[in-house]
């Protein structure tokens, strides 16, 4: 439509007034030709292209119907009226191939349940449209610039030699464009943050906006007499342009290098499953739009269920399809987004909370990632065993069972604990399931309530019996070796441990008589889907250090809680062998003050001793952790972390830093 109206706006062809005068019957605006067919394919190309883009068509029918109104005693209505309905019928002829499907997908979105108040989401879209998904706060006190360039684009400015006014075609056209989609989500009650992305129609109208609001002042009083509207003109000009420039540069910088602005990670959790999965697991999607995105990514042979099959969910139905995908499968990818709209009952998370084994269960932006094992080993290659374990005064553990006690990396470990009610229980604890190494270095863990959370032990009846079905993933590149499979139970609020009573010993936690053995995964993982915080890429002799965490003993899922004097910080090494070494390496992690005097270190071997690097194989992928303590008479200050390779009793290389450690005030 921008292209048959710029046709209709020349000069020497047509003149767009409203004076009382007949147009010849061979006038442009009457006629089909070649500026019809750009439109159309214009218009077909977007509705092919985004969803939204059909609100788009129906903005440019409006503005054309209201250009009609205002010239209809100068040029004749029927003709126009034709042309406007050959126009778009040949529009709905080009995408009459995609037309099902799209109306299938359409009617399959899920119905937003929280959607924005008209007044934030108003506030949302402007700034969603102004500097982008996620606007940095800073940026919000200069979102007037944006309005003041509107509103001095919709000035009625007078242009050109004679002075003439615009028409009001050349403002309200890309007004129209970029308000009728935050007006149909609006009228829609569709507002929510996750269809925002629907704005992006709206994004080239308001570039139009705010360029004329840039130059119209310039075209308007350039060529004006007095000198001093010309110098307010050019000084509009040279600043604004400046201005939007400059906040649109740091709103893009932000954009691309804030955290907090990256959108749902279905790259990292797709190459994670590329990682991690076997031939024998599955994909499961709750969300029809998440096909097109998971496909973007994945190419693999896994297969992709998309549940549930119906809107809303019919639950036997769903139960039986989960029911037959677990016995098909090892391990399940579930990818989770908007559950409120596609399962509000939480069908099928509860089906598998209480069937299978949840390992994992994260966020990634918007998308939940979770991991279930199903069992698929016989019980006589179980360790199965009945327990009297007592946790306080209320609860005990009356039996366990470990399935796959032989695990890879990337593996599930999957425990099943029966839990029975002595007493009401008054508060809610979760429970935890460990992996330590020795000397209590933890390898991995799993945190929740009983039940995948469905079962809180407040909700628990005297002399109940609950079955508990956990998971415990088993890290990429832990290092091969036997380890200690512990548990127990936490107070939810304060972290305090129940105090265990087994077989005569008491402490803090169950120790379950069974070790779980990891073996060298046959392909090393790739780098990318290493869980590290921090990135560095150091080679020493045969050995290239790939990246590292930090953060206070027990606090990894708040890794900016401060560490204090009398603490353990935990460190975690990603190493990559590029040779096999052929002796023994070892690696002295150092707290080192301003002075570079050492306060705290330790030297152990790069992935434990039980693990040494000359038992490693070229191109191994392992991890180590470690337990750094502060002694209690560090002063607080900010401390170097530092990190010295050794081959055997000689250290190779320099210092490798690994960033600054706050020790603060207990």
């Amino acid at each position: 439509l921008a292209l048959c109206d710029a046709a209709l706006a020349r000069e020497d062809k047509v003149t767009l007034v409203t004076r009382m005068e007949r147009v010849h019957p061979r006038h442009p605006a009457l006629l089909l030709g070649r500026w019809d067919l750009l439109f159309v394919l214009a218009l077909a190309a977007g509705v092919w292209t985004h969803y939204a883009f059909a609100i788009v068509a129906g903005a440019f029918a409006l503005v054309y119907v209201a250009w009609i109104v205002s010239t209809r005693r100068t040029i004749p209505v029927y003709p126009r009226v034709i042309r406007l309905l050959t126009d778009y019928l040949a529009v709905l002829l080009l995408f009459i191939p995609w037309l099902p499907i799209a109306l299938n997908r359409v009617r399959s979105w899920p119905r937003p349940t929280h959607p924005l108040s008209p007044a934030a989401a108003l506030d949302a879209a402007w700034q969603w449209l102004t500097v982008g998904p996620v606007p940095p706060a800073s940026l919000r006190r200069w979102l007037w610039l944006w309005a003041a360039l509107i509103l001095v684009a919709l000035w009625p400015w007078r242009r050109g030699a004679r002075g003439r006014r615009a028409h009001w075609l050349s403002w309200a056209f890309p007004l129209v464009w970029a308000m009728a989609t935050p007006a149909a989500m609006l009228a829609l009650n569709a507002f929510k943050p996750a269809y925002l992305k629907f704005l992006i129609v709206s994004v080239p109208p308001l570039a139009v906006l705010l360029a004329r609001g840039v130059l119209a002042p310039w075209e308007g009083l350039g060529q004006a007499a007095p000198r001093w509207p010309r110098r307010a003109a050019g000084i509009w000009l040279v600043a604004s342009l400046v201005g939007l420039i400059a906040l649109q540069t740091v709103a893009l910088g932000r954009y691309y290098y804030d955290p907090r602005a990256a959108r749902d990670d279905y790259r990292g959790i797709i190459r994670y499953i590329e990682a991690a999965a076997s031939p024998r697991d599955a994909i499961i999607l709750n969300a029809p739009g998440q096909w097109d995105v998971v496909h973007y990514y994945y190419h693999g042979a896994l297969p992709v269920y998309r549940l549930p099959e119906t809107r809303p969910p019919d639950a036997t139905r769903l139960r039986q399809r989960l029911e037959a995908i677990a016995r098909k499968h090892d391990k399940l990818f579930v990818l989770l987004w908007a559950t409120d709209e596609s399962d509000p009952q939480g069908i099928m998370e509860s089906w598998l909370d209480t069937h299978a084994y949840k390992a994992l269960d994260v966020w990634r932006g918007n998308v939940r990632f979770l991991i279930y094992a199903t069992v698929r080993t016989s019980e006589a290659d179980a360790f199965v065993r009945d327990l009297d374990v007592r946790l306080g005064d209320a609860i005990r553990l009356g039996h366990v069972a470990v399935w796959q006690r032989e695990v890879a990396p990337g593996d599930v470990v999957q425990v099943r604990l029966r839990w029975k009610a002595l007493a009401p229980v008054a508060r809610r604890y979760k429970v935890f399931l460990q992996l330590l190494a020795p000397g209590d270095r933890l390898i991995a863990q799993r945190d929740t309530e009983p039940v995948g959370g469905a079962r809180p032990t407040t909700t628990w009846k005297v002399g109940e019996e609950i079955e508990d079905n956990y998971g415990l993933l088993i890290p990429l590149a832990t290092p091969p070796g036997v380890y200690r499979l512990i548990g127990g139970m936490y107070d939810a609020t304060t972290g305090k441990r129940l105090p265990v009573e087994q077989e005569g010993r008491r402490g803090d936690h169950i120790e379950f008589p069974t070790t779980i053995t990891v073996v060298r995964p046959a392909v090393p993982p790739p780098v990318e889907v290493l869980p590290m915080r921090y990135r560095v890429d150091v080679r020493v002799g045969p050995l290239r250090l790939l990246g590292y965490n930090r953060y206070k003993r027990g606090f990894r899922h708040a890794p900016e809680t401060p560490v204090g004097p009398g603490d353990f910080l935990h460190v975690t090494l990603f190493w990559r062998a590029e040779e096999a070494p052929k002796v023994r390496w070892r690696v002295t992690l150092s707290l080192v003050d301003g002075w570079g005097n050492t306060v705290a270190h330790l030297t152990d071997d790069p992935a434990g001793p039980e693990y040494p690097t000359t038992r490693w194989t070229q191109g191994e992928v392992v991890r180590g952790e470690f337990d750094l303590y502060v002694p209690p008479d560090v002063k607080p200050d900010t401390y170097g972390l530092r990190a010295q390779v050794w081959q055997e009793d000689t250290p190779v290389g320099s210092p490798i830093p690994l960033g600054t450690v706050n020790i603060v005030k207990p």
